[in-house]
């Protein structure tokens, strides 16, 4: 399995952001939709884990992401709030 900088592999990073994501539930969904809802964005945030090196950069990949797939946008604060815990996690786990 490849590890990222942090020596965690894919699967490790996926379920960091899983957690979160499903958590903050950013478009209030997990209570009606299939548990999968947030998949799609999920793996694009650990896409966008290895190729952003600050938090702003990550969450603005955060901020994008949900703007594109749910044409709405989430307060850059939220956003970096959440590319905060996503890295804390990292560095702690």
């Amino acid at each position: 399995m490849q590890k990222n900088s942090h020596g965690q592999t894919y699967n490790e990073k996926y379920n960091i952001v899983k957690e979160i994501i499903d958590s903050w539930d950013p478009m209030c969904l997990r209570h009606h939709a299939p548990e999968g809802e947030y998949e799609p964005e999920i793996v694009s945030i650990v896409s966008a884990l290895d190729k952003s090196k600050s938090n702003e950069t990550l969450a603005g990949y955060i901020e994008k992401i949900f703007f594109e797939m749910f044409e709405s946008t989430i307060l850059k604060k939220k956003c970096m709030e959440i590319a905060r815990e996503i890295r804390d996690r990292q560095k702690n786990r």
